[in-house]
């Protein structure tokens, strides 16, 4: 049986809010083939880490991931049918106060939603659902991961660059005794 994952549109969702939504999984071909074909469609990116960015683990990983994407040559002609293929995974529930599973739900409509953020959450999900992560939390990680990162940056260069200087021990005995 496949997967489905019922959503509500948080208090964030603005005129979406309170709205229900399930998302369901797609057949297993049909999600390979939407999969390669985004794949050949991202392809073009010229993102790279560089040994900067590398020293910062996670962080310089994260930065370089978002530039990559940031920076692709996306063609929209090939990408937008597999941003309106999504919306066949992707049901409202005009009556969110029966269950959804008995609610009857319906193929939203573009009017369904009001807010960008939620169509692109709407979108976020239904990656979830079918590969298994959400590039909604994999932004959310990078943008952590950069602040991070321009934290750790700002730190090192505002650090002293030579230890402070303090009185050097004597090297030939003390005046302390053992005994």
């Amino acid at each position: 049986m496949r997967d489905k994952r019922v959503v509500t549109i948080g208090d964030w969702g603005k005129r979406d809010a309170g709205k229900v939504f399930i998302i369901h999984e797609q057949n297993v071909l049909t999600i390979e083939r939407w999969t390669a074909r985004a794949i050949v469609v991202l392809k073009g990116t010229k993102g790279e880490i560089t040994p900067e960015m590398a020293r910062f683990g996670y962080a310089g990983a994260a930065l370089g991931f978002l530039n990559a994407c940031l920076g692709a040559d996306v063609d929209m002609d090939k990408a937008q049918p597999l941003l309106d293929e999504m919306q066949v995974a992707i049901e409202i529930v005009r009556d969110p106060k029966n269950h959804p599973e008995v609610a009857s739900p319906v193929r939203w409509e573009l009017d369904d939603v009001a807010e960008l953020k939620t169509l692109a959450w709407l979108r976020s999900e239904v990656v979830d659902v079918n590969l298994g992560f959400s590039p909604a939390e994999l932004l959310s990680q990078a943008v952590s991961a950069i602040k991070t990162f321009q934290a750790a940056m700002e730190a090192s260069s505002t650090a002293p660059t030579s230890p402070p200087s303090s009185p050097a021990p004597s090297p030939a005995g003390s005046s302390a005794s053992l005994n």
